[in-house]
């Protein structure tokens, strides 16, 4: 299984049925508590995972996460800011 952190408040990554797909090839891991995490914190789960999927409102994600992943993309939206 390959690890999956959700980074994202959003309703919709919460449901059930949306993760069902999801949960055949992936081992989900909620980050929605994201807002109490330091920079430390946000960056050691960020590593933790091999995709990290963000949303609306989406923290921005730490620079050194830059330099050891390929570039992350966030679908129908925009390529978050690193820096």
């Amino acid at each position: 299984m390959i690890p999956l952190g959700i980074l994202a408040s959003d309703p919709y990554l919460k449901d059930p049925e949306t993760l069902a797909p999801l949960r055949a090839g992936y081992e989900i891991h909620d980050f929605g508590d994201w807002q109490t995490f330091d920079a430390a914190t946000l960056l050691a789960k960020c590593r933790s995972v091999e995709v990290i999927v963000t949303g609306r409102q989406s923290p921005k994600l730490p620079p050194e996460l830059a330099a050891a992943h390929p570039p992350m993309l966030k679908p129908a939206g925009t390529l978050r800011n690193t820096t």
